[in-house]
């Protein structure tokens, strides 16, 4: 039995692969083989260019039988059959199938389905054809469809309609859950099942989609353990960790770090929150066992934050603005956050500038400026910007092809582009790119955000840009600003409070003979930005599961403390030492101060501590308990370190500023799913690359920097580097060794 693919347009056939019975049993999908002798085929990116092993593409057609067009049709043919990139003769073309497909490691060939079966839901591609495929394993299911509907405007939803032709044939809603999960990732589970004895047809015996029914707004086949909220605040708080947390549903006495919760999506619960006028503290969210009591410790905003002044004039630097000029002397301009977005469309230009305009209308932290006097920088909040910093970039006359480095080499020379002295410290360029294909590059200066401010920078920009679109701009809701926060971090430094923390800070500065050294390879090698080299791994959708939803519960203790834990595991293996100073990043919005709301303030908040940590027992399990218990003892979330180093001056807070620095900074930036989530965002990430974001003479200070986060529901790790410094492959070796421990833990706990 040959199964083939063709296409009327190269004359039929086109691959071929000989099927086995255990093709049939094992149910592999729709794998097509590969081309037939005179015919080749590719798989290709929007680009053009080919797509990696495993990564879907839509298949392109070139040989012999390639059809020379449409007859009478020359526009459907120019946009169908494109001209050879591949071949030297300029006769040639491809043809354009609309077909998804991919390449397997044995060289075979996997059909996905249409281009146009494909849809795009809170951020993610998701072919319908694989659920469906998915769903109609089950043996008590005939036939599958799903659908992406928008039945409410704004909420688009995925909904499975299933026949059964047995009434008798119990299903749980659950067991269809579980069914897709084995094989599928979360963003792709439809949010409503419609069981159906037979499907509505046209004339044509085609399905008739306009009679299917609406699904049943109700959840059927809940927990027995589920408890439904049921005052208004824990219905509130309920919508709102679902949509952080992207979980279907949410219980009154659900732990929200058991349910996948971080410290950096407690931001997010808070800034929602105070949108819907419910006040809540960072200190709450780690104080309380489940949604209930939140819901009970929660208050009413008030109306103190809607008439908080617009900042103006001189502020103190804060401790990570200190941090940041002691470390970039050379080049201080060049130190840049970027974002490169694939929209939807393309966007109306005039509109993307009032978008901008009214964004940084919105916060203070685009008006500030920093100067150079008297051998300090100081720093400025103006009282009204001068330009809008938008620039539109027609690339549509060059081939698509080439648009790619072109957009890259642009975003590369805007990153040098700021001077300090002169706000606003972002850049946006519109790339048109033709057939309303867009990018759009945001660029900001770190000294006036960080990764929890792009999340509100991000939200913001699509708010604004869809009530301009409908004309019903709102007003935003505005949270302390940047400058009170500054000013009362250097009331904080002199206070008793933070004086009883100089002990403990002191004690994790010391050096002790014991502590493990990093084995560098090249000893006299510059650890410079410009030889930064970078090694990434992932785990898996399950194990990364896994660790974010089950470990912490398993273990008591939270994410952070596992990765840290398996994190010590390699360099104890690699140094032969078992206790390590490490350089930690927190997002340092910390419930430290009276009298603050944080929850959509945009600026550099980061806290970076020095901590002292060890490993005493041998078994796993012991030691996640061990480092979370070292990690509790640290006081304020490590704040009050660089408060005390660089804001507090007295003899025992300049040994913190003598200490040396750790070779090791780890940075758990959290989960970004949330962020694609969002049914209103109108792009997405796009593939081209971002360089330059850093001047490359500057000394990068870590030697090696670990940077963990969540996305595409994957755990991603990477490893910074200076190849002056270390050899590839010795990098190589340790992000490896960490995937592998963080997948013993995982085993261990199974």
């Amino acid at each position: 039995l040959i199964n083939m693919y063709g296409i009327t347009e190269t004359t039929v056939h086109v691959t071929y692969r000989p099927l086995e019975k255990v093709d049939i049993d094992s149910a592999p999908g729709s794998m097509i083989g590969g081309p037939i002798p005179d015919l080749q085929v590719y798989i290709l990116d929007a680009y053009l260019e080919p797509t990696p092993i495993g990564v879907a593409g839509e298949l392109y057609v070139g040989g012999a039988g390639v059809a020379r067009g449409y007859l009478n049709r020359p526009e459907l043919t120019a946009q169908k059959f494109i001209p050879d990139p591949f071949s030297s003769e300029a006769s040639r073309r491809l043809y354009r199938s609309g077909d998804l497909a991919r390449f397997l490691p044995n060289g075979d060939i996997e059909y996905l389905g249409r281009v146009d079966h494909q849809v795009q839901i809170r951020g993610f591609r998701v072919e319908l054809g694989e659920i469906e495929s998915v769903l109609g394993e089950h043996p008590d299911i005939k036939e599958t469809l799903v659908l992406l509907r928008e039945d409410q405007p704004g909420d688009p939803r995925l909904v499975a309609y299933y026949i059964v032709p047995d009434e008798s044939a119990q299903i749980s809603i659950n067991d269809l859950r579980a069914l897709l999960k084995t094989k599928l990732p979360e963003y792709m589970i439809p949010a409503h099942f419609v069981r159906l004895i037979s499907f509505p047809l046209t004339s044509h015996g085609k399905i008739d989609r306009r009679l299917l029914p609406l699904p049943d707004s109700a959840r059927p086949d809940l927990l027995q353990e589920f408890v439904a909220p049921s005052s208004e605040n824990e219905m509130l708080l309920a919508d709102i960790w679902r949509s952080v947390l992207l979980v279907d549903q949410v219980g009154i006495f659900d732990n929200f770090f058991e349910l996948g919760g971080d410290s950096i999506l407690t931001i997010q619960i808070i800034s929602r929150a105070a949108r819907a006028g419910l006040k809540i503290t960072p200190r709450m969210m780690f104080q309380t066992t489940n949604l209930k009591e939140l819901a009970e410790m929660a208050e009413p905003l008030g109306d103190d934050n809607d008439h908080e002044q617009k900042a103006v004039g001189s502020a103190p630097l804060t401790p990570i603005q200190h941090w940041f000029f002691e470390h970039h002397r050379l080049t201080p301009q060049q130190f840049n956050m970027s974002l490169m977005l694939k929209l939807e469309k393309e966007l109306e230009a005039s509109l993307l500038k009032e978008t901008i305009n009214r964004l940084l209308e919105r916060h203070d932290a685009f008006r500030l400026r920093f100067v150079y006097q008297d051998g300090d920088w100081q720093q400025e909040f103006i009282e009204s910007l001068e330009h809008i910093p938008f620039e539109v970039v027609d690339f549509s006359n060059i081939p698509k092809r080439r648009q790619k480095a072109a957009i890259e080499e642009k975003a590369a020379q805007v990153q040098e582009s700021f001077d300090l002295s002169v706000p606003p410290l972002i850049r946006t360029i519109y790339f048109k790119l033709g057939n309303g294909d867009s990018r759009l590059l945001i660029v900001l200066h770190h000294l006036i955000a960080d990764g929890v401010s792009w999340r509100f920078i991000m939200e913001d920009f699509a708010n604004i840009y869809t009530q301009l679109l409908q004309n019903q701009l709102e007003e935003g809701f505005r949270s302390t600003s940047y400058k009170t926060w500054a000013e009362k971090l250097q009331t904080l430094a002199n206070s008793p409070e933070l004086e009883s923390e100089i002990p403990f800070w002191l004690e994790q500065a010391e050096v002790e003979d014991d502590e493990a050294i990093l084995p560098v390879d090249f000893a006299e090698g510059i650890n410079s930005y410009g030889s930064v080299e970078h090694v990434t791994l992932s785990l898996s959708h399950e194990h990364t599961n896994i660790l974010l939803h089950e470990l912490p519960k398993a273990f008591g203790s939270q994410i952070n403390d596992i990765l840290i834990t398996a994190l010590l595991r390699v360099i104890s293996e690699w140094t032969g030492k078992r206790k390590l100073r490490l350089e930690m990043e927190g997002h340092g919005r910390e419930d430290i101060v009276a009298d603050v709301n944080l929850s959509r303030t945009i600026g550099w908040f980061t806290s970076i501590m020095h901590l002292k940590l060890a490993l005493k027992s041998r078994n796993i399990a012991d030691q996640i308990r061990e480092v979370s218990e070292q990690l509790n003892r640290v006081p304020h979330h490590g704040i009050g370190f660089g408060v005390l180093k660089y804001l507090r001056h007295d003899d025992r807070c300049n040994a913190l500023r003598m200490s040396p620095d750790p070779a090791l900074n780890f940075n758990y930036l959290g989960q970004f799913d949330q962020f694609d989530a969002q049914p209103n965002l109108p792009f997405e990430m796009a593939a081209e690359r971002i360089l330059n974001e850093q001047a490359p003479a500057e000394n990068k200070g870590a030697l090696i920097h670990v940077v963990a986060s969540v996305s595409g529901r994957q755990m991603h790790v990477r490893w910074l580097f200076s190849q002056n410094v270390f050899k590839a492959k010795t990098i190589n070796r340790l992000a490896q060794n960490y995937v592998e421990e963080l997948i013993s833990i995982i085993r261990t706990q199974n």
